[in-house]
């Protein structure tokens, strides 16, 4: 089991709502991955989020397209991102010991 500190950023429409570290825990890459995306997805306190793989280069970044009202009832699309890396390094460097070294 692998414990990787991230540092993470989400985004409401391209504005920065929340950053911060974040550790992800799992065997692969893709455990770990998808620990942060559960962990950091209930800090947008929106109901239904479903985020979608979006890139890995820099940073792993998630994405969910949702729509909302306003109080008169009128539709609002909303843009949800998450992005993070682990610390130090680029996403699309990082590799668990048990898959580098497996």
């Amino acid at each position: 089991m692998t414990k990787q500190a991230m540092v993470f950023e989400l985004k409401v429409n391209g504005e920065t709502v929340d950053k911060g570290i974040v550790n992800g825990v799992g065997i692969t890459t893709e455990d770990i991955t998808m620990d942060v995306v559960e962990k950091l997805q209930g800090k947008f306190d929106v109901d239904g989020l479903d985020f979608d793989f979006a890139d890995v280069s820099n940073t792993w970044t998630f994405e969910d397209d949702k729509t909302d009202w306003d109080d008169e009832g009128n539709e609002i699309g909303n843009v949800y991102v998450i992005e993070f890396a682990p610390f130090g390094m680029n996403a699309d460097k990082f590799g668990t010991e048990e898959e580098c070294n497996g």
